[in-house]
């Protein structure tokens, strides 16, 4: 997702949650605080915004676009390293099975290198969601909000704003 200048944002005030007939699924209902911000030059600055609906204090978190291009580099290298060591750990599975050499589990290299080379998926698999995610925009609880009422909604940040939204 591109990281602009100055973006818009989405606070959802959870207003209901229910079931939905056809299916087990939770569905919650949100009346949507949409704002302006703009992001600052460098580092990260807290923003204090107020909701729609309740009128409380909240307070948002703002990367500049290096900071957070920054950690999206980061992500993307705990992504590589993950791959890289899962298909070469794979590569010498298979070239030592090839080589007529069998790790049995009962000696310690064996569980070793089957969990590195699940843990090298596992981080390649978050580095790339993380990386993908992230937009450099959080929300904090502002003073006395921690009831959990109040969420950053993601998604194209760049739509017309819709008063009530079901996710």
């Amino acid at each position: 997702m591109p990281l602009r200048e100055e973006t818009t944002i989405r606070i959802g005030h959870l207003t209901g949650t229910g079931f939905d007939v056809l299916s087990t699924e939770r569905k919650r209902r949100y009346t949507v605080t949409t704002r302006r911000i703009r992001r600052p030059a460098t580092g990260k600055a807290l923003v204090e915004l107020h909701c729609d609906r309740c009128g409380a204090a909240l307070l948002v978190r703002v990367r500049s676009r290096a900071l957070s291009r920054t950690i999206r580099k980061r992500y993307k290298l705990t992504a590589f390293i993950g791959a890289v060591s899962a298909v070469v750990l794979y590569g010498g599975a298979v070239g030592l099975d090839q080589a007529g050499v069998v790790l049995p589990f009962t000696s310690v290299l064996g569980p070793v290198s089957v969990i590195a080379f699940l843990l090298g998926l596992a981080a390649f698999a978050v580095g790339m969601y993380a990386s993908y995610n992230e937009e450099g925009i959080r929300l904090r609880s502002g003073p006395g909000v921690a009831d959990g009422t109040h969420r950053l909604l993601l998604g194209d940040l760049h739509d017309p704003p819709r008063r009530t939204l079901v996710s």
